[in-house]
């Protein structure tokens, strides 16, 4: 899989914590998507499914505050729709932020 690189980070943190004694904080990650054109049954990415991670410790759990998601989709189509999902959740809060520090500057109530 290609986000196994970004997952080899938590066990190798804990290992330097275990092995070296290093006093490093253990992470796991709060947040993932995984993009994938084939669903889990055809066999090709069932080792990497986020619930695995969760168990292994990569990843909070849900009941923690972690969110994961899988879309079943080719990469070249789901990506940039996400991407641009993304930019316009942003460019939205950064308008109602502005909003909130005009009314503020005014001496209203939000």
């Amino acid at each position: 899989m290609p986000r196994n690189w970004s997952q080899q980070f938590g066990p190798f943190i804990e290992l330097r914590h275990r092995r070296l004694g290093e006093n490093l904080p253990l992470k796991r990650y709060h947040y993932g998507l995984r993009i994938c054109p084939e669903p889990v049954y055809w066999v090709a990415y069932r080792e990497a499914l986020y619930s695995e991670a969760i168990s292994w410790g990569k990843f909070v759990p849900p009941a923690e505050g972690g969110k994961f998601g899988e879309v079943f989709v080719d990469a070249t189509v789901g990506l940039p729709l996400i991407v641009a999902a993304v930019f316009e959740r942003l460019d939205k809060d950064k308008k109602s932020t502005a909003a909130k520090k005009g009314k503020k500057a005014l001496g209203k109530k939000s």
